[in-house]
């Protein structure tokens, strides 16, 4: 993903391979401790105009973020961030919001990420808007 950063097929195709491998607990551990977080989230950022690669980004830190374990690493590598500006640059595109919404799902069963998700970044306008948009 490192190599390749400019090119959205490759981060596309990278973020659906994260997202595949994190089901498995032990596989999940390893996408984290090699830098996955942070290559999703990069992806996220240099990309964003760029449907698919949201797509599976937000699939990809969804996945792992039902490890509370991988949960700060998200936050402090910006993935919160990233998520609710893919929801309000993709609004009408329902992959994307269901994604991003259970992203937000898993990262919010931590306590410590709720102040941050619903007071300081925006995260309960983007899940509200995204109910109302595709209700």
């Amino acid at each position: 993903m490192k190599r390749h950063g400019s090119h959205a097929g490759v981060q596309h195709q990278a973020c659906a391979a994260l997202h595949n491998l994190a089901f498995h607990e032990e596989n999940a551990a390893r996408v984290v401790d090699s830098g996955g977080v942070e290559a999703v989230v990069a992806a996220m950022k240099r990309h964003g105009s760029h449907t698919d690669v949201q797509h599976q980004a937000c699939m990809a830190l969804r996945e792992l973020a039902v490890d509370e374990e991988n949960d700060a690493r998200i936050v402090v590598s910006g993935g919160v961030e990233a998520v609710v500006a893919a929801m309000k640059r993709h609004g009408s595109h329902a992959g994307v919001q269901t994604e991003a919404c259970g992203a937000l799902r898993n990262l919010a069963v931590n306590e410590e990420n709720r102040a941050r998700i619903i007071v300081d970044l925006g995260g309960v306008e983007a899940l509200v808007a995204a109910m109302k948009r595709h209700g």
